[in-house]
């Protein structure tokens, strides 16, 4: 295998195209070399489909991924990173690493030339159980790879379900990374959410909204289980009809940008998103429920704030040792016109990629 064409986007942002991969090679290489999926958004209204990929403040590279139609394959744009050894670094010196055969498979989003797109987006590891398998009589698909494998080889969303309900999907667990997952999936014509729950593929509709809590047992008013990113997730439910547009849809993306978290003026304070130290919950801060934006009543919580703000005012860590996270990518996707339009590192800059 061999990455062509590798070009600078922006700052910690390029494209790459690959003629070919191996599937055959990737199953153990995946659970081995991707770092975890992040603190994510997503949102789907009409041919538009948004998302945010949140995650450390440090110095991984992002790749947007182009891939050829074959006899057997559709054509295939998207991004991918948070792959081990692939620093921004690494990618300008030039030279090849062994770590570039990993991309094409680590798809975070895509689209393919039939408007097909989809989305991964971790959920709290372990709450239903780890994912061992869903189907033991199916072909292994380990989950990190099912953006890849939906894109290649699903042209629909009914395409996408049947495949992912015939394959036995586990969630890779090793030293690189521990993590569950779900997907949102849309072709224009019909969307769902993906989830694995105690080994078994839950297919949710009627959700245009996903962040990273599980959505399957979640009706709407009861706050469900670990709601992370529920602020962010109430402030694109109710602002989802000004997403009828790509240039609407940017902007709602805009809203959620994970820089915000580190602003105590904000209402409501999002404290879902703060990094508590290992070994804690959120109890031992006090009263979590600041949705009036009063730090007054926040006790420990004032000083979490204060250490999140400053590691993201000290900017970036070595790979992986990050303390403090930001909106590492937006992409809008036009599926009429099978369109991606990427804006990297919170910069407002956008740079559209097509067939």
């Amino acid at each position: 295998m061999e990455a062509l064409n590798i070009e600078k986007i922006a700052d910690y942002t390029y494209s790459i195209e690959f003629e070919d991969y191996d599937y055959d090679s990737m199953e153990v290489k995946l659970g081995e070399k991707f770092k975890g999926g992040g603190g994510c958004a997503s949102v789907v209204n009409g041919d538009f489909f948004g998302r945010n990929l949140d995650w450390c403040y440090d110095d991984a590279a992002y790749f947007v991924v182009k891939t050829p139609a074959t006899d057997d394959r559709y054509g295939v744009i998207g991004v991918a990173g948070l792959i081990n050894g692939l620093t921004a670094d690494v990618v300008d010196s030039g030279e090849w690493n062994d770590n570039y055969e990993v991309v094409p498979f680590n798809l975070l989003d895509g689209i393919n030339d039939q408007g097909l797109t989809v989305n991964i987006l971790v959920v709290p590891n372990g709450l239903y159980a780890d994912t061992t398998g869903t189907n033991p009589e199916g072909e292994d698909l380990c989950a990190t790879r099912l953006v890849r494998t939906v894109l290649d080889y699903c042209s629909t969303v009914d395409e996408a379900i049947e495949l992912i309900k015939s394959s036995n999907i586990y969630a890779p667990h090793s030293d690189a990374m521990s993590q569950e997952f779900h997907w949102r999936i849309a072709d224009g014509e019909k969307d769902v959410v993906i989830e694995l729950v105690d080994n078994e593929v839950k297919v949710i509709e009627d959700q245009p909204v996903v962040t990273n809590f599980f959505l399957w047992d979640y009706d709407g008013v009861n706050m469900p289980d670990n709601p992370e990113g529920i602020e962010r997730f109430n402030i694109l439910k109710e602002n989802y009809d000004t997403a009828s547009t790509k240039e609407g849809m940017i902007k709602l993306m805009e809203s959620v940008n994970f820089s915000q978290t580190y602003d105590t003026s904000m209402v409501p304070f999002w404290y879902s998103e703060q990094a508590i130290p290992e070994g804690c919950t959120s109890a031992d801060y006090g009263d979590p429920d600041l949705s009036d934006g009063d730090l007054s009543k926040a006790g420990k919580w004032e000083d979490l704030i204060a250490e999140s703000l400053e590691n993201y005012k000290a900017g970036r860590q070595p790979m992986g040792k990050g303390k403090a996270w930001i909106t590492c990518y937006t992409t809008v996707f036009d599926m009429a016109n099978k369109t991606m339009t990427v804006i990297p590192q919170e910069t407002g800059e956008e740079y559209e990629f097509s067939f």
